[in-house]
């Protein structure tokens, strides 16, 4: 049987997958940049983790620095990930067959592997680099909103375009993340398409009352590339009289955006900034329809997670969940950046709310898309190697 080292420095579904692996016999180790005690929570052997928490502790660290600091903080932080994760994977005893890892602090790791006949899958959870930083930059410039704090690097952009092309394989979370990978250049035949799971111990229905008011439910960061402006715009647009808007999310890194985003709102839009996981649950249930409306995002688990709760939900076609609501239902898709859809949408759940929910099948998302439905994916992509 293969034996898979996974590795990352932020966690992402890292860990899931890790998880993954050691149900079904194949992990070899875990690198990362968190604390062993993560490890409980997912099940994962301590025996089977080598972790760096000071790169970790670094990483966090940047959430609180000025941008113009923690982009060289990042650069720091993601060489000395690489370096870590080529030294820990040659420290191990029983050379694995197979590594993972998340893209951009793989590129040395990555020629090692190809030096010492490990197979190197780059994870890649977003749309290609290139591909999300035009659609970034045509759309700040709509809204006039400087759009450096929001496009990676090009330090970043360079790291990973040298991963896709001297790694074996690529995952990426979805069909439209595939197609922009293939638009930029890279090789169909080296993309995988991986959908991730939700943890529904943690994501599940709560019987509760819900609010009064028509309630719309965005959670995610305040940025162009997520949407939140055509957000705002549609609900105006909607102009459901006994309605609401919670946006959650902590503040936003440009404060021109943020003041943009305030300027477009009314008095029916709520931002509730970050909120703790043990009341995000609680709150969610509470609302009626949860909106992911972003312009470029490779998955968006926070669509799953709000299916998992019982609520339905619309994205935008370049959401890459998209392609869980095409295929089980749990919601609608609109064109991204067509507020004028989006308005649509909206009035239909609110009519849809007061009359009937027959056109959902929520329980058919929730069923089809647990860790272990991933985990089974997994595997057979990692037999067929």
């Amino acid at each position: 049987m293969k034996k898979v080292v996974t590795s990352c420095c932020s966690r992402f579904h890292i860990f899931d997958q890790a998880s993954q692996l050691e149900k079904k016999g194949l992990l070899n180790h875990i690198i990362h940049c968190h604390p062993q005690s993560h490890l409980k929570r997912f099940g994962i052997n301590k025996n089977k983790s080598i972790n760096n928490i000071y790169l970790g502790s670094l990483n966090y660290l940047g959430r609180y620095i000025p941008n113009y600091i923690n982009h060289k903080l990042q650069k720091y932080v993601t060489v000395k990930t690489d370096l870590f994760i080529k030294n820990a994977i040659s420290s191990i005893k029983i050379k694995p067959d197979i590594l993972i890892g998340l893209s951009s602090f793989l590129e040395k790791t990555i020629e090692y592997c190809n030096s010492h006949n490990i197979f190197s899958i780059v994870d890649h959870g977003s749309l290609h680099p290139n591909f999300e930083k035009k659609i970034i930059i045509e759309e700040c410039k709509k809204i006039s909103v400087d759009y450096n704090e929001f496009v990676a690097p090009d330090w970043q952009i360079k790291r990973m375009k040298s991963e896709f092309s001297n790694s074996k394989k690529i995952i990426v979370l979805s069909n439209i993340a595939k197609k922009s990978m293939i638009k930029e250049g890279v090789l169909e035949s080296k993309i995988k398409v991986l959908n991730c799971g939700v943890d529904q111990d943690y994501f599940k229905k709560i019987d509760t009352k819900k609010f009064d008011e028509f309630s719309i439910v965005y959670c995610g960061s305040l940025s162009p590339r997520k949407g939140v402006h055509n957000l705002i715009e549609s609900f105006k647009l909607a102009n459901i009289i006994n309605s609401k808007l919670i946006i959650i999310g902590a503040k936003s890194n440009s404060a021109e955006y943020e003041n943009y985003l305030r300027s477009k709102s009314t008095n029916k839009v709520e931002f509730l900034g970050s909120v703790k996981q043990s009341n995000l649950t609680n709150l969610l249930s509470k609302c009626h329809l949860f909106i992911l409306p972003s312009i470029a995002d490779g998955f968006g688990l926070v669509v799953l997670q709000a299916i998992s709760m019982g609520l339905p939900v619309i994205v935008s076609s370049n959401v890459g969940a998209a392609d869980i609501i095409k295929k089980y239902g749990g919601g609608h898709i609109y064109k991204y950046n067509d507020v004028n859809e989006l308005a649509e949408k909206i009035i239909y759940f609110y009519k849809s709310n007061k009359e009937t929910k027959k056109h959902l099948d929520l329980k058919q998302v929730i069923d089809n898309n647990t860790w272990e439905s991933y985990g089974n994916r997994l595997y057979d992509f990692i037999e067929k190697i």
